[in-house]
């Protein structure tokens, strides 16, 4: 499995990110194929990939798989799974990481998941009622 560090980029499951080959060389990768496992280490701070070490990384990730190589050599990665990450380690210049499946992980704490839905759900009522009161004139 290939693992890239990458700082700045939201990634999230189910979706699918394209990433330009000067970007694949930028992150030194020099060969990767259609169907291979990609686990993304999220960077707590901006740092040149020289300059990395393993307590640089977020606790959580991403893992992806290659879904298409164009010819110009550009990638489609479908994410499919956030990650617990463990074992982080640096081997001649290549980033290696243990990673789990994380079935609970969330983006955001309970009670904040609640006042987002109740802020949503008050925006759909108010909506409904503009709506409503247009449809009267």
């Amino acid at each position: 499995m290939l693992v890239l560090p990458v700082y700045d980029l939201l990634l999230l499951p189910g979706v699918t990110f394209y990433f330009k080959k000067d970007i694949l060389d930028r992150m030194q990768v020099e060969k990767v194929e259609k169907g291979e496992e990609i686990l993304f280490l999220i960077q707590k701070s901006e740092k040149r990939r020289e300059d990395l070490t393993v307590d640089d990384f977020q606790n959580k990730g991403l893992v992806g798989t290659v879904e298409n190589i164009d010819d110009d050599g550009n990638l489609s990665i479908r994410i499919h799974d956030r990650v617990e990450i463990s074992d982080v380690e640096l081997q001649n210049g290549e980033f290696m990481a243990d990673a789990a499946i994380c079935s609970e992980c969330t983006d955001l704490p309970d009670n904040r998941f609640s006042e987002i839905l109740h802020f949503r759900k008050q925006i759909l009522i108010y909506n409904h009622s503009l709506s409503f009161s247009y449809n009267k004139l």
